[in-house]
């Protein structure tokens, strides 16, 4: 029919790659791409991050943001975007050529600091998203002597900002004080572990060894053997993994595992989150040296995580303690009654529990599928993390209609090419390829018959 269908697939970490063809000549193609996502929580408020990468080689780009029910954005880092308050809602507009763009535009989002539990319909069935401020404990955690740091020097480290890093390493050390470091550099295999000495927070041979080294190579990112005298681990990479094993060393069950990166969107955070989640570590993320001291926190003070949660009406709770460090809690669920509630008992931080109750009695509707894709996306988080969710994840997606490892996205034109490939479509069609598809099953059933 010389009428092929867009296809948007995810090709490693958070980069996805777009086909569309044909494209007629003289003509055009209109693409529209929707990105959900629940904003992380910083201590400014809300990080609101917006990757421009793929404009970069456009000869002209025309950006119009438009922000609803916040304070006023603040730009973060290089940022050409300025927000105006018009009609109600602060709107920020820009044109020029894509090279002009930086490759990430950034804002923080003022939050006010109260629970606020909202719920939305998506096809029938109601979900739960709630944002929860928690007390936070400023008590260093004391650190191991023996650290290891597993760097990742393959070619994708060159996305990465060096500097950032460094500045990360060295506030780290200095709380660290006097230590051994064992570092492991990794490749397409990793070099023989060196060992350096911190001295009183002195750590210069170990920075210009990293400074020296070249990027270069395929990511394995899981071949290296776990040493059982190092009190935890610092993995310093974009979590980009295309060579060799896919999963993590076995570590013992005391050795924490931390994990940073500054590659911003391209970094494969659903695996370093999970790689860190399950050994009692944090992911911290920086997109330039003036945030790094905003991320501290998640590395050198004691974590707060979940003790117990009790769900009275609601099933698959997710739990996301990631910025309890930095003050908040994010809580999603599936409601099954419309007085449901969510206990949730924090410890950390050498504090008694925290008692939190969430009733969705209380909570304000939202419109639209946010508060259903936020759980989606956080079930498909924790789902990331088991070895056995492959499938679940694949029901998940192909529910939402979103992009996975092990899932495409197939754009057809017309309801006839959907009831063609048995693709259920977007709302827009679907209540006509419901109707058609049930008269296409009964025709066939009647023929077997």
């Amino acid at each position: 029919r010389q009428v092929d269908p867009g296809l948007l697939e995810q090709t490693a970490g958070n980069q996805f790659r777009l086909r569309l063809y044909p494209i007629p000549a003289g003509g055009e193609r209109r693409v529209r791409l929707v990105l959900r996502d629940s904003l992380p929580t910083v201590p400014q408020g809300l990080q609101w991050s917006l990757p421009v990468f793929f404009a970069r080689q456009a000869e002209q780009v025309k950006v119009r943001l438009e922000a609803n029910g916040t304070g006023q954005p603040v730009a973060v880092g290089v940022n050409p975007l300025g927000f105006t308050l018009k009609t109600g809602a602060y709107v920020a507009q820009w044109q020029g050529r894509g090279a002009d763009l930086p490759a990430q535009l950034q804002w923080s989002l003022p939050l006010v600091r109260s629970t606020d539990v909202v719920t939305g319909l998506h096809e029938g069935q109601r979900y739960l998203l709630a944002s929860v401020p928690v007390r936070t404990s400023t008590a260093p955690r004391v650190l191991p002597r023996r650290i290891g740091l597993l760097w990742d020097a393959s070619g994708s480290a060159g996305s990465r900002d060096r500097a950032a890093e460094l500045a990360v390493l060295d506030r780290y050390f200095n709380a660290l004080g006097t230590g051994q470091v064992q570092l492991t550099v990794l490749r397409d295999r990793s070099e023989t572990p060196r060992e350096f000495t911190v001295n009183k927070g002195d750590w210069s041979a170990l920075r210009e060894y990293l400074r020296a080294l070249p990027n270069d190579g395929a990511s394995a990112l899981g071949d290296w053997t776990p040493n059982p005298a190092i009190g935890e681990y610092l993995l310093v990479s974009d979590g980009l993994a295309n060579y060799g094993s896919q999963t993590l060393p076995t570590l013992s069950p005391d050795q924490r595992l931390y994990a940073l990166s500054s590659a911003g969107a391209k970094t494969d955070t659903p695996r370093l989150r999970a790689w860190t989640g399950a050994h009692h570590g944090q992911l911290l993320q920086v997109s330039s040296e003036a945030e790094v001291p905003g991320v501290m926190s998640l590395l050198l003070q004691q974590p707060v995580d979940v003790a117990d949660v009790v769900a009275r009406g609601v099933e698959d709770v997710n739990v996301d303690a990631a910025s309890a460090t930095q003050g908040w809690i994010r809580v999603t669920g599936r409601v099954l009654r419309p007085d449901a509630t969510v206990l949730l008992s924090l410890r950390g931080g050498g504090s008694d529990p925290q008692p939190i109750t969430l009733s969705v009695a209380n909570a304000r509707g939202v419109e639209g599928g946010l508060v259903a894709h936020a759980w989606a996306n956080a079930r498909l988080a924790a789902l990331a993390a088991d070895p056995a969710g492959a499938q679940a994840s694949k029901a998940l997606s192909q529910q939402f209609g979103m992009v996975t490892a092990d899932t495409s996205l197939l754009v057809l034109e017309t309801l006839d090419d959907y009831l063609r490939y048995g693709i259920r479509p977007p709302a827009p069609l679907r209540a006509a390829y419901d109707q058609r598809h049930a008269l296409t099953v009964a025709d066939l059933a009647s023929e077997r018959k």
